[in-house]
This record gives structure tokens, sequence and C-alpha cells, in this order.
């Protein structure tokens, strides 16, 4: 029950307030609540699955040059607090309608990412998942592929729920890298999650743990 509640009250929070939390890791109150709701998060089963999430910042995305060079091909990449998304690409999209200025959208290949949805505040979002919301533990670990021009190719390929809106939609445009120095209003950076296949349900158990790994990316 108290896991639970744990999972209400982040969901009720706006992503302002759940930047606060983040920032907060060292209060205690933040401390209680991230606990319960990392045992109630370990309840949850874990499922192979894309999660997107999207960003939105301010001014132009060539000023966040040094943070995207973090997410170089083969970087580690982790945040130290609860990351959400939704496996929904348009929910994601969705978010960014009229935003003006610089766009980042994160597309991750998760393996012990939970769906949150039955901890909705939204109108039968339990029964409908409307938003596919999902969960990404602190300290998760993950491989950057790299930056990518954000476009509806780069968005759809190889996404499960996309393929199974349409059995037939197929993407044959190769998917390339930002050529070096090239930065885009909006741009799309794509992770792996990193976990041996005899050690997944040892890094699920373990994955609520802040990362202390070097020169990881913790940003955005």
């Amino acid at each position: 029950a108290t896991g639970a509640l744990a999972f209400y009250v982040l969901t009720l929070l706006d992503a302002k307030s759940r930047e606060r939390v983040n920032s907060d890791l060292t209060q205690a109150w933040v401390q209680s609540l991230l606990r319960s709701t990392a045992l109630a998060w370990h309840q949850l089963p874990a499922e192979r699955s894309v999660v997107f999430r999207a960003v939105r910042l301010k001014g132009d995305l060539s000023a966040y040059r040094r943070q995207l060079e973090l997410f170089a091909p083969r970087r580690p990449v982790a945040w130290p607090c609860p990351t959400y998304g939704t496996l929904d690409r348009r929910v994601a999209l969705a978010y960014l309608e009229d935003w003006k200025e610089a766009v980042l959208v994160f597309k991750i290949f998760c393996l012990t990412a939970r769906r949150i949805n039955e901890f909705s505040w939204l109108a039968a979002e339990d029964q409908t998942s409307a938003l596919h919301e999902s969960m990404i533990a602190p300290g998760t670990q993950f491989e950057s592929c790299g930056v990518f021009e954000l476009s509806d190719v780069t968005m759809r390929r190889d996404v499960p729920m996309d393929a199974s809106l349409r059995q037939d939609f197929e993407i044959h445009e190769e998917v390339q890298l930002l050529p070096s120095g090239e930065i885009p209003r909006q741009a799309l950076v794509i992770l792996q999650e990193v976990v041996p296949a005899e050690d997944l349900r040892k890094a699920s158990e373990s994955a609520s743990a802040a990362v202390r790994t070097k020169k990881t990316a913790t940003y955005l």
C-alpha cells in the first residue's frame, strides 16, 4: 500500500515538481518517497520496451553542445533519479506541440522498465493505458547509440508499437548519425540498456541504487 501511494504521488506531480524531487535527493522526505517507490517498482513486471522521453529546452540546441557530446556513440548514460517516459511516440510528440525552442527526444531501448499506467490519476488510464506511461529506475545503465535528426523515420524505426498498429509497416531508409558539428533545432538521442542476460534479474533488483560510474552522462 505504501509503494502504491508513492507511485500515485509521483504520477500526480507535474514536470517541474518532479524536477524538484530529483534535485532534492538529500532531503529525508524525498529519500523516503523514492525508497517506497523503488520497493513498489520491483514488484512490477519488467519488459522489453522502447520508451520515449521528450525534453523541452530553452533557446537553441547549439547552446547544449557540450551536453550533447556526452551522448556520443558507446558512451555510458544513466539518470540518478526515477525517469519517466511513454511507450507511444505520439504522446511524446504531443508534449512538444507549439514549442518553438530547442527539443531533445530520448528513444530508449529498455530491458527493465515498468509500466505504471495503473497508478495514473487520469480517468480510466489503468484500463486503456492511453499514455502508456513507463518508469525507469534510478541508476539503470545505458549505452548511447548517438545523436540523430528527429524525424518520423528515426522515431518509428524498430518500435514494436508502430509495428503492431500496422503489420505491413516497414522502414527501409537508413538512419544515420548527425554529422560532426551539425546541431539541428530538434534532435533524437538513442540509448540501449546494458544488462547481460545472466545478470538481468540481479540488475533489476539493484537498479534503484544511484550509479557512480565515472564519466556517465546524467544531464537533461
